[in-house]
């Protein structure tokens, strides 16, 4: 039976040619891949397929220059992939609808929390303005400034200090101001010390000149100091009362009133008040010199003129004689 067997082998390898044994090889390459794809098949069927996770967030449908009000025709929403999107990523377009863009927006970029002005007191010293005012600054001092207890976000009173002649009027101007900022202005402070510091090495000639430059040094300093005390105060105001304080500014001095936590009265209605110089019109009546009376017409006087009784003169003596005077009678004998 073996022989058998080895002799049919034997046989069939001498009959199968080159052309054969390709043939067989692609048969059984095709049985492997058709097997093979039918396994992996069997195992996808299996298991599940997760969807992919998406969300939907606010889109730029164009470019929007930074400090741009954004308007809804702007922006849309759209499905993104949830693993592209960040946190601060804004979801509705209503919460951004009318707020300034802090940068720069590019086309189909994703709008998030940090693109956009979602405070406008982010937008820094211009978010602190009011919409309907505008922000104007006045020269203060020390005294007209309240000695620096006013502080950005109290309000105040504007008062005016003008002075005439014989005269000096006080209203107040504004009430219930915002007050923005207090700008001290210490240039002038530092640039005195500093010249004070390289003063010191420079040598001196003979006694009058140090003296004389140590006075005018002490002039300097002295001025310096005087306009280090002036400082800035930046009110906010409707667009009129703004143009009403520049021009009242013109007339006198500026004067802050610090207004309390919670006034009691909103506004005060009696906003005038004059004082006049009784020194100053006292000096001027003493100094006054006398002006002519105006002249009565001629009629008047005339009239006054022929009131009056003419005396007549009395007649000149002789030249010779003794007067003897009798009663009312007088006579002149030995003539």
């Amino acid at each position: 039976m073996k022989e058998k067997i080895n002799r049919f082998l034997t046989d069939l390898s001498e009959k199968i040619t080159y052309r054969h044994w390709v043939f067989l090889a692609g048969a059984a390459s095709l049985i492997l891949g058709l097997l093979v794809f039918a396994g992996l098949n069997g195992m996808g069927a299996n298991e599940e397929v997760k969807p992919v996770d998406s969300i939907h967030v606010v889109v730029a449908k164009q470019d929007i220059a930074p400090k741009t009000i954004i308007k809804e025709s702007m922006v849309e929403v759209r499905e993104v992939p949830a693993s592209m999107v960040s946190d601060d990523a804004v979801r509705e377009v209503s919460d951004i609808v009318n707020k300034p863009a802090k940068v720069e927006i590019l086309k189909d970029d994703i709008i998030s929390t940090r693109k956009v002005l979602m405070d406008i007191t982010m937008a820094g010293f211009t978010g602190d303005i009011p919409p309907e005012c505008r922000a104007i600054s006045i020269a203060i001092t020390d005294v007209t400034g309240v000695a620096g207890f006013a502080k950005p976000g109290d309000y105040v009173d504007v008062m005016l200090i003008a002075k005439g002649d014989e005269k000096m009027t006080g209203r107040i101007v504004l009430q219930d101001v915002l007050l923005l900022a207090i700008n001290k202005n210490t240039e002038q402070k530092q640039k005195a010390a500093g010249d004070g510091s390289s003063g010191d090495t420079k040598k001196t000639g003979d006694s009058a000149d140090s003296n004389n430059q140590s006075d005018k040094k002490s002039a300097d300093a002295a001025k310096d100091e005087a306009i280090s005390d002036l400082a800035t105060a930046t009110l906010a105001l409707l667009p009129e009362d703004a143009l009403k304080l520049i021009t009242e500014a013109q007339e006198g001095t500026l004067y802050l009133a610090l207004r309390p936590y919670k006034p009691r009265d909103k506004f005060t209605t009696d906003t005038r008040y004059i004082h006049y110089s009784t020194t100053k019109t006292a000096k001027s009546s003493g100094t006054r010199t006398a002006t002519p009376a105006p002249a009565a017409p001629a009629a008047v006087r005339q009239a006054v003129q022929q009131s009056i009784p003419v005396s007549t003169p009395a007649p000149k003596a002789p030249v010779g004689g003794v007067e003897v005077i009798r009663g009312t009678t007088s006579t002149r004998e030995g003539a």
